[in-house]
């Protein structure tokens, strides 16, 4: 797969994107917030969960639109519907997760701009504003990037969520 040439010097703001079987429009960037923060909505299909992680440098916080998520805070699960925000603090392990069986439309927000880059660094332009064909986490490239942007990827969400 051939990813998004990705400059942190160019607004993103406006563009939209696929990643991972997800659509993106880019909200808030680090040339739009003075680096402060980055914001993006996203449309997800049902059942879409990255690897559980953790951030070290940044806050993480979600506010559903429409559908529904699981959010895992250090294990622990939080339910969300429209109308819901959820705070993410960084250095706790979380996960997520794309409940039901519609898509789910949120905004995700970073409180450190430069993390946008794990996202756009696996991303290619999006074609048109409707879910992309299902696609797999090119598991080395979310290592990589982990790395790169001080994130900490611990593996499957369910090797690390406390069964009810």
């Amino acid at each position: 797969m051939k990813y998004y040439d990705y400059n942190p010097k160019e607004s993103q703001v406006g563009k939209e994107f696929w990643y991972v079987g997800t659509h993106l429009t880019i909200k808030a960037d680090a040339i739009s917030t003075d680096g402060k923060f980055a914001m993006f909505e996203c449309l997800v299909p049902a059942g879409f969960e990255p690897p559980y992680h953790i951030h070290t440098e940044e806050d993480e916080a979600f506010y559903i639109l429409e559908g529904e998520m699981e959010f895992y805070l250090d294990g622990e699960k939080i339910e969300a519907k429209p109308g819901s925000f959820v705070f993410l603090p960084k250095n706790v392990p979380h996960g997520v997760r794309a409940v039901g069986n519609e898509p789910v439309r949120l905004l995700n927000f970073f409180s450190r701009a430069e993390f946008l880059g794990i996202f756009l660094e696996m991303a290619e332009p999006a074609l048109n504003s409707d879910l992309p064909p299902f696609i797999s986490f090119d598991m080395d490239k979310v290592m990589e990037l982990s790395e790169k942007y001080k994130a900490i990827t611990l593996g499957p969400l369910d090797q690390f969520i406390k069964k009810s």
